[in-house]
């Protein structure tokens, strides 16, 4: 059942960076197993604010895994954001 997704929720999280300053994610997933994954998906340009905000959500909550989606040359890019 690893890998299952249980429930995907568009913009269903938002997550406090610092004091006016917020993060959310496209996708908050479930998996079936319990665990939580957030999914970003940009074009082939990822503006700096963008990029920032989502190392640091990545950062604070190292409980959930984030995964960065990027069309990227005609194909799409798939990765984990480090913690």
């Amino acid at each position: 059942m690893t890998g299952e997704i249980a429930e995907c929720v568009f913009e269903g999280k938002t997550f406090e960076l610092a004091h006016r300053c917020s993060y959310t994610p496209d996708w908050w997933v479930t998996l079936a197993d319990g665990g939580v994954e957030c999914h970003e998906v940009k074009g082939s340009h990822v503006w700096d604010d963008a990029r920032v905000k989502l190392k640091v959500a990545a950062r604070m909550n190292p409980e959930v895994k984030f995964v960065l989606a990027r069309w990227w040359k005609e194909t799409w890019k798939i990765s984990t954001v480090p913690k």
